[in-house]
């Protein structure tokens, strides 16, 4: 029995084996970046330490964080995902009944990283197929 193109296929395989490493490595890299980046760019800015502080760790794995700390604490989670102010006491915002009235606002999210994650999925729809090609030596 004899199939044509199967010694073509095996080239293929073996050849796609040897660069699969090299592949996921690359499509890392680019999604790392393009993550990194995005969430820079929209982090909002007060005083510039939580937009400085976005960090890229590589080791077994590819960690995007931000150390920023704002009286000891971290404070990317709050600005991430929202948090509660009191009017007049931790704003300079004032409020009807004056500056100390300590009524309890809420700070909407801005879901930098979540926003920014998205653009890593659209990443991957764009370069997958590149470094697949790439891969099979095509």
């Amino acid at each position: 029995m004899e199939w044509d193109g199967l010694d073509d296929f095996i080239i293929t395989l073996e050849m796609a084996e040897k660069n699969v490493n090299k592949g996921i490595e690359t499509l890392e890299e680019s999604i790392s970046e393009v993550v990194l980046n995005d969430v820079i760019e929209n982090t909002p800015v007060d005083t510039g330490d939580l937009k400085s502080s976005w960090k890229l760790r590589r080791e077994d794995y590819i960690e995007i964080y931000n150390d920023a700390k704002n009286k000891e604490e971290y404070y990317a989670w709050d600005v991430e995902y929202g948090h509660r102010t009191r009017l007049g006491m931790n704003s300079n915002k004032v409020s009807r009944r004056g500056v100390n009235s300590g009524k309890v606002a809420f700070v909407p999210g801005v879901f930098m990283l979540k926003n920014a994650l998205k653009s890593g999925e659209d990443c991957i729809d764009k370069n997958a197929e590149k470094i697949l090609d790439m891969m099979l030596g095509d």
